[in-house]
């Protein structure tokens, strides 16, 4: 398959844009040629869709990395670029952690809002799409997964290391989808007493997955940070991938 930067506004937001891939579903031809979600449906299955919601240094190669991922086994998924409106484009290296907290604090969270409601619209709206939408979200990323799955009506959403969590998990016990976190031990972000927060919020469902991974710090699921764990990593990914299928393959 090839690459697709698709476009995701219009008008005055003409700088929103995306990278997009279609699933693949076993027994599918080759439409590498068509691998936009509003290219024609006739013969082809479909499938769930992902929305992936980056860490704080834009869409870039590890988000790209993400949702290859993702569509090869089976997912149409979308990473929007949630920095356009500082610059459209816009990726840091890992090492420029000041100057990219400077640009999303340049951010307004009710437009990071829209910007993933266009998002959930595009892949909707189209033959090819799902309607049952779900958000996989990286740092960053994942405060607005939770808001916009409390406003917007996702399917389930799966958090790694969720950054700024503590004024959020009221948040998440007001979300009706099922939740999916992975969280480090040592990570200052999500301290002990965080965590049991999270997880006595929650404590009622029965659709809520909640992991701990000892000895492994924020970022440990990005092969591009030196923070990368290949054993954690790799446990959170089959949890993760054994998540969204279970839940987003429904009525599809």
């Amino acid at each position: 398959m090839t690459q697709h930067h698709l476009a995701l506004g219009t008008g005055g937001d003409a700088g929103f844009t995306g990278y997009f891939r279609s699933g693949v579903v076993s027994g599918d031809a080759d439409h590498s040629h068509d691998d936009t979600p509003n290219a024609s449906s006739a013969g082809r299955a479909r499938r769930p869709a992902l929305i992936v919601l980056q860490e704080i240094y834009g869409v870039n190669d590890e988000v790209r990395r993400v949702v290859d991922a993702y569509a090869a086994v089976g997912f149409n998924v979308l990473a929007p670029d949630l920095l356009w409106r500082v610059k459209p484009g816009l990726v840091f290296d890992y090492a420029e952690r000041d100057a990219a907290r400077e640009a999303i604090g340049r951010l307004d969270t009710a437009q990071i809002a829209l910007d993933i409601e266009q998002s959930a619209r595009v892949l909707a709206q189209h033959g090819a799409g799902s309607d049952r939408i779900g958000i996989l979200a990286f740092g960053w990323g994942g405060q607005h997964a939770l808001s916009a799955a409390r406003n917007q009506g996702f399917h389930a959403v799966a958090s790694y290391y969720p950054g700024s969590l503590a004024p959020h998990i009221d948040t998440a016990a007001q979300i009706e989808a099922p939740l999916l976190f992975h969280l480090s031990t040592v990570d200052f972000r999500t301290p002990l007493e965080l965590r049991g927060d999270l997880r006595r919020a929650l404590a009622q469902r029965d659709d809520v997955e909640i992991y701990s991974y000892g000895d492994v710090d924020h970022g440990f699921a990005n092969q591009a940070r030196p923070e990368y764990a290949r054993a954690a990593a790799t446990l959170a990914d089959a949890r993760t991938v054994d998540f969204l299928k279970r839940h987003l393959e429904r009525s599809v």
